[in-house]
């Protein structure tokens, strides 16, 4: 961390100065916590309890520790990728369902949870809760079970992992290597051969870094582009979620070498434009569609299952029907991030 406090007491903006020092302060606090966690253990109930409350607020302080940290060093988000680790991205619910939220957590406009703790299999480094779910009359239970020496470990690692890139941005003179005029090709003329001259071009420049968004991007335009269907619909749909992906990998590029272009517009293609005018007619199911990008969500599958029980639509349940019949993640990310594009009129 050497090179962030240096960059930090050298800065002469007095606010941005106390607010990267008091992040930074935050993360090493979050650290005494983990350690305390790690090293001791408890056997009373109640005592378990108040460490589990503690541990996983912390963990979550610490998260957004690190967020902020990386956009007031480097201005954007592009180092950090948290909900790409699978045990990390269940932290946040977790943290809302047991500390958050355990009485009163809502589901959609016409659904309700409620969490709570199972005493009799406690222990100190794992613990399993039960959550009712109420909707529109029907219920179900849900039991998650969580390693907290898992929660940590994991924490630990992608700090390390963030915090060492940090330093590297940090000891780096930004420079331009047209990443765009690559990219350009790519909007023109999808091809794997065409992603991995950017991809090469990227890693010569910057290094393999796993983590950052650039590199998780080229890895969604990869899946993007071997995806096919024999539906000519669903394949102009996927056709349209490749080239945005590829406008994210130039947006990206663009900010990282404090360059601007106008991005070109990609035609919405017709089961998009279906769903976006059903919205207009029906607003009260946009809440239901802002979660479906993450199948992790505790509201994925309640808020996919409302909307294919109550949607009407031919088209638009043909398209929230690849939800339902999707198991690769990754798409149904690239599905849900798609839908997420749609403005309230």
């Amino acid at each position: 961390m050497n090179e962030i406090l240096k960059y930090i007491s050298e800065i002469t903006n007095e606010g941005k100065k106390y607010q990267l020092d008091t992040t930074y302060k935050t993360l090493l606090q979050v650290d005494e916590i983990i350690k305390y966690y790690v090293k001791n253990t408890e056997k009373e109930h109640a005592a378990v309890v108040i460490d589990i409350y503690g541990l996983l607020q912390s963990l979550f302080v610490g998260i957004d520790s690190l967020y902020s940290l990386t956009i007031g060093i480097t201005s954007n988000k592009f180092y950090i990728n948290v909900n790409q680790n699978k045990t990390l991205n269940g932290l946040k619910h977790i943290r809302n369902d047991i500390v958050g939220h355990p009485t009163n957590r809502r589901y959609g406009q016409n659904g309700i949870g409620y969490s709570i703790i199972n005493m009799e299999e406690l222990t100190y480094n794992e613990f399993k809760y039960v959550t009712y779910v109420f909707i529109d009359g029907s219920f179900k239970t849900k039991e998650t079970n969580v390693n907290l020496l898992e929660l940590t470990s994991e924490y630990d690692k992608e700090k390390t992992i963030i915090i060492d890139r940090l330093g590297e941005f940090l000891n780096k003179e930004v420079t331009t290597i047209n990443l765009d005029e690559e990219i350009k090709q790519m909007f023109i003329e999808p091809s794997l051969y065409n992603l991995n001259k950017i991809k090469d071009k990227f890693i010569d420049n910057y290094g393999n870094l796993s983590n950052h968004r650039f590199m998780w991007r080229l890895e969604l335009v990869e899946l993007a582009l071997e995806w096919n269907n024999d539906d000519p619909e669903i394949n102009n749909l996927i056709k349209y979620i490749l080239k945005l992906q590829v406008l994210k990998l130039w947006e990206i590029a663009n900010d990282m070498e404090n360059k601007y272009s106008r991005l070109p517009y990609v035609k919405i293609p017709y089961l998009l434009k279906k769903l976006y005018k059903y919205l207009d007619k029906n607003q009260n199911y946009i809440e239901y569609i802002k979660n479906l990008y993450d199948s992790n969500n505790p509201y994925f599958e309640s808020d996919l299952e409302y909307l294919l029980k109550n949607v009407v639509d031919k088209s638009v349940l043909k398209l929230l029907n690849m939800f339902d019949n999707e198991t690769n993640k990754s798409k149904i990310y690239l599905l849900g991030a798609t839908l997420k594009n749609y403005k309230k009129k």
